[in-house]
C-alpha cells in the first residue's frame, strides 16, 4: 500500500545500506593498504639503491 509507512522495512532498508557501505569501505582500507604496502616497498628499495650507489 503506498503511503504508508512500513518502520521495519524502512529499518531493514537501512542496515543493509549500512552493511554495503561497510563492505566499501573494508575494500577500500584493503586497496589502501596494499598501496602502501608497494609504496613502502618502492620507497625502501630506493634507499636501500642509493646506499649503494653511495658507497
Amino acid at each position: 500500500m503506498y503511503g504508508i509507512y512500513d518502520r521495519d522495512k524502512e529499518i531493514k532498508e537501512a542496515i543493509r545500506a549500512g552493511e554495503r557501505a561497510l563492505g566499501s569501505l573494508r575494500e577500500a582500507q584493503r586497496q589502501l593498504n596494499s598501496a602502501l604496502y608497494y609504496l613502502s616497498d618502492g620507497i625502501n628499495e630506493s634507499v636501500l639503491m642509493k646506499g649503494l650507489r653511495m658507497r
